[in-house]
């Protein structure tokens, strides 16, 4: 029983990646449209990140059916942000590379210039769950499941 539960919450933990299906609206999309990178130095007041009206916008073509916004971390500090239009998006965060590991966050939404936020929002979401899914885990071991 319990190894059943490990199993339940390490799914749920490790799919907290949810690819955002929804009807797009017929027409192009316009989303804000730029990238930095922040491998040498890192600036927190880039347009990208703090300043968005200094940031264009892009007319999508017709395939994109999302704006995004993508962020990159590398111990809890940015060190790539885009904003863009996409055909596909996975929103969520997940773990990424070997050694070195960095979190990449993805948010997605459909509406005129809508990638407004900063990329990190499933985050929060993940460990909602985790405490959720935690929380039925101890409600459990108070209450005991009658087997079969």
């Amino acid at each position: 029983m319990l190894y059943l539960r490990l199993l339940i919450i390490s799914i749920i933990c490790l799919t907290s990646q949810v690819r955002i299906v929804m009807s797009a609206a017929v027409g192009n999309l316009t989303c804000y449209d730029c990238f930095d990178s922040f491998k040498n130095f890192w600036d927190p007041f880039t347009p990208c990140q703090r300043n968005l009206s200094a940031v264009r916008l892009r007319q999508c073509h017709v395939q994109d059916r999302y704006c995004k916004v993508e962020r990159i971390s590398l111990k809890s500090i940015t060190i790539s942000i885009s904003r863009g239009c996409v055909s596909e998006c996975f929103y969520g965060c997940k773990a990424h590379g070997y050694g070195i590991t960095q979190l990449r966050c993805t948010s997605c939404c459909q509406g005129y210039a809508c990638n407004t936020d900063n990329g990190s929002g499933m985050l929060h979401s993940s460990m909602r769950t985790f405490m959720f899914i935690l929380t039925l885990d101890i409600i459990s071991q108070i209450i005991p499941i009658p087997d079969g």
